[in-house]
């Protein structure tokens, strides 16, 4: 089988991107089977996702400043969408913008939720490729996962430094609004 890969997205916060792909019916149902196969254990890959950026990234080492069942739902929901969509190639980018926004808003540095995104991202990149060899796949279809699952985190990771960075300009504006307010 010949995989070819026609990558095409358009990015924006909350926008819907599309990753098309010239795989054969037969090789995206079988990454579909992975994708759901691995849905059967997110809540394990998540909690042992979510041990690992809090070990791994100094901002989430403090549950006061992101809390476990937010680290977690956040989580959860991105790890729910990426595998819904194996061998589909069509995610979502909106939880990704809240999850930006929400992580602005509560101070977290980006190089921070960059860090969390790319350690979330190695650990179910680790998951897939598992589950792809245990299910016998082809190198091709290997080669399709790899690239989808990257171009995602990118898509993902860049969705949510869009919501964060919204904030960021939204804080900016407000703070300024009230200097002006003073001096005048």
């Amino acid at each position: 089988m010949i995989v070819h890969l026609n990558n095409s997205w358009c990015g924006g916060s909350g926008s819907l991107v599309t990753v098309g792909e010239s795989l054969s019916d037969a090789a995206k149902a079988n990454l579909n089977v992975v994708g759901r196969q691995l849905l059967v254990r997110v809540d394990e890959m998540c909690a042992e996702q979510c041990r690992i950026i809090r070990e791994r990234v100094a901002a989430y080492r403090d549950p006061a400043l992101v809390t476990d069942d937010d680290l977690f739902a956040a989580g959860r929901d991105q790890m729910v969408f990426v595998l819904e969509v194996m061998g589909a190639g069509a995610p979502d980018t909106s939880v990704a913008g809240r999850v930006g926004r929400l992580r602005a808003e509560q101070g977290v540095p980006l190089a921070d939720v960059m860090s969390a995104y790319r350690a979330g991202g190695q650990f179910l990149w680790d998951q897939i490729l598992q589950a792809i060899d245990a299910a016998g796949l082809s190198r091709q279809e290997l080669r399709a996962a790899a690239s989808q699952a990257w171009q995602n985190q990118d898509i993902y990771t860049d969705a949510m430094a869009e919501g964060y960075r919204e904030v960021v300009v939204e804080q900016l504006i407000h703070r300024d609004q009230e200097r002006s307010a003073l001096v005048g």
